[in-house]
């Protein structure tokens, strides 16, 4: 399985207030500008067929520039917790919420799929 690539803040809403989830997952939320979240989502990306029964998701913070996306997108990651980045939303499969880690490294984001599932 690849990485989903999360298109508007209105995806990323949608899928952290459903708890009903066929497979458990993760986001991986980061900037393309910044280098460790792109080396952590190409290690992902190359990982990601081990772990089959997860499903991975990029959110990428360039993509929202404007402010009124801007303002909507700082509430919704102070809401969830996210202070810094690269950071990784875990999204268990059923009846749980979501939580965040700062893994920054992949050794780290394996640790936290293995308590995942």
């Amino acid at each position: 399985m690849d990485v989903r690539h999360l298109k508007g803040v209105d995806a990323l809403t949608r899928l952290l207030e459903t708890d009903e989830r066929d497979a458990p997952g993760m986001i991986l939320v980061g900037s393309a500008s910044d280098r460790l979240s792109r080396d952590l989502l190409e290690e992902v990306r190359r990982d990601s067929p081990i772990y089959p029964q997860f499903v991975f998701y990029q959110f990428d913070l360039d993509d929202y520039g404007s402010p009124e996306q801007n303002r909507t997108l700082s509430r919704l990651l102070d809401d969830i917790g996210i202070e810094k980045l690269p950071a990784q939303i875990l999204l268990p499969s059923r009846g749980c919420r979501p939580s965040v880690i700062n893994a920054v490294s992949m050794m780290a984001i394996r640790k936290a799929l293995h308590l995942l599932y």
